[in-house]
Parts: C-alpha cells; structure tokens; sequence
C-alpha cells in the first residue's frame, strides 16, 4: 500500500511539474559583487542610471517579466543606453555591502528597502537615493515608460500614470 501511495505521489509530481521560475541572469544584467554604492557609483560614471531587479524563485510574474517585457526589442536598447541592471533576490544569501557600507544579506537588504513582493525594480541615482519604483509586472510599453520616467527626469515634477497617458496620446493617429 505505501508504494502504491508513494508511486501516486511521485507520478502526481511528473503530471504537475513546477513551472514558476525567477531570477534569470539576463545578458544585460551586470556582473556584480553587490555593493551597492559602487554599483551606483559605476552607474554614474558611465552617465547611466542604477536599476535594480528584486525577484525571487517560484515568481510567475518575474517570469512573465522575463519572458514578455525583458525580450522586446526596444526595452533592451533602451536599457542597454541609460540604466545599469543588477538582479537581487529578496529571499536570497549572498553578501551585499548596503548604500552606507554596511555587510548585509540579500534578503536583509531587499527588507531594508521596503521591497516586500516582486518583481520590483528600483531605480537609483549615483548616490543610492532612489527615485523611483516599479512594483508588479508591467508589459513592456508600461516598462520602457518607467525608464523614460527616471531617465528623462519626469520622476521630479509629473505623476508617473501622466506621462504613460502622454505616451498613449502620442502613438494615436
């Protein structure tokens, strides 16, 4: 009887395999040893602007971050031209040495930052202040939107849902 149960169980497994992944390194993402003020500090010297994606494992909506919105074409050129992308996992163990110089770990550091689900990105400036965050997943006209947000300086006097509308007045005939 037990093996009878064990062999339904594992059969159940194959039937339901898990399809929720995260944390893909994408090309784009930077090498790095995840301290944080160098990061941005590196970011400014190349005149782009610090990203940072918070993910985890098992997130269906970093996977459809992956898989819809970090493909497109234009998101990619885009970020390639003005941002410098690092990926943390907010559950995650690695050393990250925080804004103030402080040792940390991932999860400490995503908790220290109010990151509190995911996907996330955070844009920073060359300090480590942030200017502004993207929580959820976002299609990538939405996307591409928020790094024309942060890039463009919109963050310091307009409302971010004004500038997609603007977006969308633009591309009507």
């Amino acid at each position: 009887m037990r093996h009878l149960l064990m062999v339904t169980l594992l059969s159940g497994l194959w039937l339901f395999p898990a399809t929720a992944q995260a944390l893909v390194n994408e090309p784009f993402f930077q090498d790095s040893f995840l301290d944080m003020a160098e990061d941005a500090a590196t970011a400014a010297q190349h005149q782009k602007i610090y990203m940072v994606f918070y993910e985890q494992e098992g997130c269906p909506y970093c996977v459809q971050l992956h898989q819809e919105t970090l493909p497109d074409p234009q998101v990619q050129a885009y970020m390639k031209a003005h941002f410098y992308p690092v990926i943390l996992d907010i559950y995650g163990a690695r050393e990250v040495t925080d804004f103030q110089g402080n040792a940390t770990q991932e999860k400490a550091f995503a908790r220290a930052q109010r990151v509190h689900f995911t996907p996330t990105v955070i844009y920073y400036d060359g300090t480590g202040r942030e200017l502004f965050r993207l929580a959820g997943f976002w299609k990538p006209m939405h996307f591409k939107a928020s790094m024309r947000y942060v890039q463009e300086g919109h963050y310091k006097n307009m409302n971010f849902q004004d500038l997609i509308r603007k977006i969308v007045q633009e591309q009507q005939p």
